[in-house]
């Protein structure tokens, strides 16, 4: 009688029993007959039919887990996470390292209510300009030491201030360097109020300037009239200065200058240098530049050739159209041409080519627009020439003969 042979252990994911091979890792133990196989005893942190299956992570306090079995040294307050092999341990505040066993540098804190546990601790520090304490220490055993003059459970607490003219003399204990240049003796340990233009600790460094649309404001407070949109503010107090900007001048760069122009095509006019070409006419001041035209050009910067059609002349900036019996070149003509018996007439502020009356003739030529009032009929057009005399009537037909006349050899006729 036939017997199925036993299963066997395969990596192979294919494998299902049915030819004895079974796919069976991480530490399976393969069982069974052919067509009916089976894989139990997975190692630790692996489940699923073939201990394919990596579970979820737990915490461990003991250090020599490394996750390899699903089990993770992970202290302190460190949330696991990840699946057997890939373990994670995501720390609380104050902690650092792979399974958060590093506390962490204390940092300090102005919530009263940090007691430093979690690594932050209440402190008022001397760099946070709010007390006179240094933190120190890890998470678990922060510490916050107080300055001399200094007390509170955060070393916020100042003492009384007594002013001083020992620049070594910073308040750290109460004594503190504030001098008359600008200082305000009073307050407490670790304070001088200093008047508006002086710092330092002592109040005895001079403030670089600031620029102010008061016209009153003269430097001596570390303010002085500069608008910045047309100066630039520099010095120090009592000694400030406003340099102008292009375009602008006044004890406060305030006044702008005349517009100048420029052929470079970038200069928008806001230093007093506008870009204006082909013969325009400058005029305004500093950030308010304009560009008047000649004729034959347009634009903000007359940049723009104006180029009348045929038929067209130029008036001023625009092209209008020859009246009836003119023509032009175009391009920027700036008249038209009357045709041959017609003259520039004006009436009011128009111009037209008219014809001449009662069959006068004149040579085209005449200009529209013309100047002055304009071309009179009797004046330019030719009266037309009288008809030429009539003709006598042709001889008539000859006439009877006359008498004989004869001669008379001796006397004349006879």
């Amino acid at each position: 009688m036939f017997s199925p042979d036993p299963c066997t252990a395969s990596t192979d994911q294919s494998k299902d029993g049915s030819s004895g091979a079974f796919y069976c890792i991480n530490g399976g133990t393969t069982g069974g007959i052919t067509g009916s196989c089976t894989c139990t005893g997975c190692n630790t942190g692996y489940d699923g039919a073939s201990c394919e299956t990596a579970g979820s992570c737990s915490a461990s306090d003991d250090p020599e887990k490394d996750g390899s079995d699903g089990k993770f040294w992970c202290i302190n307050g460190g949330i696991i996470g990840g699946t057997t092999t890939a373990c994670t341990c995501t720390c609380q505040v104050g902690w650092g390292g792979l399974s958060c066993q590093t506390a962490s540098a204390c940092t300090a804190s102005d919530d009263r209510a940090k007691d430093g546990s979690d690594g932050v601790l209440y402190c008022a520090e001397v760099q946070a300009g709010a007390g006179a304490g240094t933190i120190g220490g890890t998470t678990g055993d922060c510490t916050c030491t107080c300055q001399s003059g200094y007390g509170g459970s955060g070393c916020e607490t100042a003492g009384a201030c007594s002013a001083s003219t020992d620049s070594s003399n910073y308040g750290t204990d109460g004594s503190i360097y504030c001098i008359n240049t600008g200082g305000i003796a009073g307050g407490t340990a670790g304070t001088c109020t200093c008047k508006p233009g002086h710092e330092g600790n002592g109040c005895d460094t001079a403030s670089a300037c600031t620029a102010s649309s008061d016209s009153s404001k003269d430097g001596t407070d570390g303010t002085l009239h500069c608008p910045t949109q047309y100066g630039t503010i520099a010095g120090t107090t009592g000694n400030c200065t406003c340099t102008c900007k292009d375009g602008y001048g006044g004890s406060g760069c305030e006044t702008a200058g005349a517009c100048s122009a420029s052929s470079n095509s970038t200069k928008d006019g806001s230093d007093g240098i506008f870009y204006c070409i082909n013969g325009g006419t400058i005029s305004g001041a500093a950030g308010s530049c304009t560009c008047t035209c000649t004729s034959g050009y347009k634009g903000l910067s007359c940049e723009t050739a104006i180029n009348c059609a045929t038929e067209q002349y130029l008036d001023g900036v625009e092209c209008s159209a020859c009246s009836t019996y003119s023509s032009s070149t175009g391009g920027t003509a700036t008249s038209c041409t009357c045709a041959a018996n017609t003259y520039a007439s004006k009436s009011g502020n128009s111009w037209t080519c008219a014809n001449c009356t009662d069959g006068g003739t004149k040579a085209a030529g005449s200009v529209v627009p013309g100047t002055g009032a304009g071309e009179n009929d009797e004046d330019v057009c030719l009266a037309p020439l009288p008809p030429p005399p009539s003709s006598p009537p042709p001889p008539g037909p000859p006439g009877p003969p006359g008498p004989n006349l004869i001669q008379d050899d001796d006397d004349g006729a006879v």
